[in-house]
C-alpha cells in the first residue's frame, strides 16, 4: 500500500508541468533537482550541484522525508531571469533577444501572474528598443533619443568612458581604470564628465597609491614566502612549480616591454613579484594627486553648453550666435567629429540664407521693374487720354 501511494505521488509529479522539485531529507538536508526515476526503494534524481552543472543521485527512500514539488511556470520564470532594467549600452540585438524570450515566456504561461509581470517589462524593453532602433542610446540608466544624442555628442562620449572607468575600479582593475582617466582628461578636459570625475579618480588613487606602496614594502616578504613554498616540494613538483614561475614571468615581462615600448599609456600592468612597474604607477599616482590638487574646476566653461547652445541657434536660424559658440568650441579644440556637423550645418544655413536673401533682391528687382512698366504704361494712358481729349475737343469746335 505504501510503495502504490509513492508510485502515485511520483506519477502524478511526472505527468504535471513539474521540472523541479526540492527533496528534503529525514536528517533536514535539502537538495534541489529533478526526480527523473523510482524503483521500489530509490529515487533517481538530477541535482543541481551549481547553476550549470547537474549531478545524477540516488536517494533512499526511507531518508526522505518528502518532495515538494515546482510548477513548470515557476522554473521558466527562473529561467527567464531578469529582464530589466538593461544595462547602459545595450545592443539593438540582445534588445531583440529578451524581447523574444519575454514574448515566448508570455505565450506559454498566458493569464498567470508571472506572464503579467513579464508583460510589465516586454512593454519597457519595447520603448526602449523604438529609442535604440532610430539611433538613441541608453546611458545613466536613462534613454537618450536621437535628437538629444546629435546635440550632447561630445558629453554622452565623455559619459561613457568616465563610467567605463568607475566599473573597472570596482571591477579591482585599477590601472585599466585611470588609463580610462587618461582618455577622458586627455580627450574630453572640457567635459562635465571630466569635472564630476576629479573627486573620484582622487579617491581611487590615494586607495592605489597605498596599494602599491604595501606591495613594494612586502614584496621581499613575498619572494622569500614563494621560495619556501617551492623548496618544500618533492624534486618532481618542484619543477613543474619552477618552470610555471619562470613561464608566468617571462609572459609578464614581455607584456611590461610591449607596455614600455609602445608608451600609449603610463598604467603598466603591475604584478606582486615585479617592483618596478609598482614603483613607476607609484610615481605616476602621486604625481597625479598633486596635479589633480591644483586643478580648479569651479569657473570652468563647458564645451557641452556651446555645442547645444549651437545647434538650438541653427534649428532657431540664428547663425551669427551659432557661429560664436563655434568659435568658443574651436578654441576648445574639440575633435572634428564634434564641430565638423556643426560646421556643415552653418554653411548650408548660411549658403541657403544668401540664396534667400539673393532671390528677394532678384524678386525686388523685377518688382521694380515690373513697377516702373507699370508707371510707364499709366503714363502712356493719361497722355493718350489727354490727346484724345484734346482731339474730341477740336472737332466739337469745327463743326461750331
Amino acid at each position: 500500500m505504501k510503495l502504490h501511494h509513492t508510485l502515485s505521488i511520483l506519477t502524478a509529479l511526472l505527468i504535471a508541468p513539474v521540472v523541479a522539485d526540492t527533496i528534503i531529507l529525514k536528517n533536514g538536508e535539502k537538495f534541489e533537482g529533478e526526480v527523473t526515476s523510482e524503483d521500489a526503494t530509490s529515487y533517481t534524481t538530477k541535482i543541481q550541484v551549481s547553476k550549470s552543472i547537474k549531478d545524477e543521485r540516488k536517494f533512499l527512500k526511507s531518508e526522505v522525508a518528502r518532495i515538494v514539488i515546482e510548477p513548470l511556470v515557476s522554473k521558466d520564470y527562473k529561467k527567464l531571469g531578469q529582464l530589466i532594467p538593461t544595462p547602459d549600452l545595450l545592443e539593438e540585438k540582445k534588445y531583440n533577444l529578451l524581447i523574444s524570450k519575454a514574448q515566448e515566456f508570455i505565450a506559454k504561461h498566458p493569464g498567470t501572474p508571472e506572464a503579467r509581470k513579464t508583460q510589465t517589462s516586454l512593454t519597457i524593453l519595447e520603448h526602449e528598443l523604438a529609442a535604440i532602433s532610430t539611433g538613441g542610446m541608453k546611458l545613466g540608466g536613462k534613454i537618450i533619443d536621437a535628437d538629444k544624442m546629435k546635440v550632447n555628442t561630445y558629453e554622452i562620449d565623455a559619459q561613457i568612458i568616465k563610467d567605463q572607468m568607475i566599473k573597472l575600479s570596482r571591477q579591482g582593475k585599477t590601472h585599466l581604470a585611470l588609463r580610462k582617466w587618461d582618455e577622458l582628461k586627455e580627450d574630453y578636459p572640457h567635459s562635465e564628465a571630466h569635472a564630476q570625475t576629479i573627486p573620484t579618480v582622487t579617491t581611487i588613487l590615494k586607495s592605489y597609491s597605498a596599494k602599491l606602496k604595501n606591495e613594494l614594502d612586502t614584496v621581499d616578504q613575498r619572494m622569500e614566502k614563494l621560495e619556501k613554498v617551492v623548496m618544500s616540494l618533492d624534486a618532481q613538483d618542484r619543477n613543474r612549480a619552477e618552470s610555471n614561475i619562470m613561464s608566468q614571468k617571462a609572459a609578464y615581462e614581455a607584456l611590461s616591454a610591449s607596455e614600455k615600448k609602445g608608451k600609449k599609456t603610463r598604467w603598466l600592468t603591475t604584478d606582486a613579484f615585479h617592483p618596478d612597474a609598482l614603483k613607476s604607477n607609484l610615481r605616476n599616482a602621486d604625481s597625479e594627486l598633486t596635479s589633480l590638487s591644483r586643478t580648479d574646476s569651479s569657473a570652468k566653461a563647458f564645451a557641452g553648453t556651446s555645442q547645444r547652445g549651437a545647434w538650438t541657434a541653427l534649428e532657431n536660424g540664428e547663425l551669427m550666435e551659432a557661429t560664436k559658440h563655434l568659435e568658443k568650441l574651436k578654441s576648445m579644440k574639440l575633435a572634428d567629429k564634434y564641430t565638423g556637423p556643426i560646421m556643415t550645418m552653418l554653411s548650408e544655413k548660411k549658403l541657403a540664407a544668401e540664396m534667400a536673401a539673393e532671390k528677394m533682391a532678384e524678386e525686388k528687382r523685377l518688382a521694380e521693374i515690373e513697377a516702373e512698366k507699370a508707371a510707364m504704361a499709366k503714363e502712356e494712358a493719361e497722355k493718350a487720354a489727354m490727346a484724345k481729349e484734346k482731339a474730341d475737343k477740336k472737332r466739337k469746335n469745327r463743326k461750331k
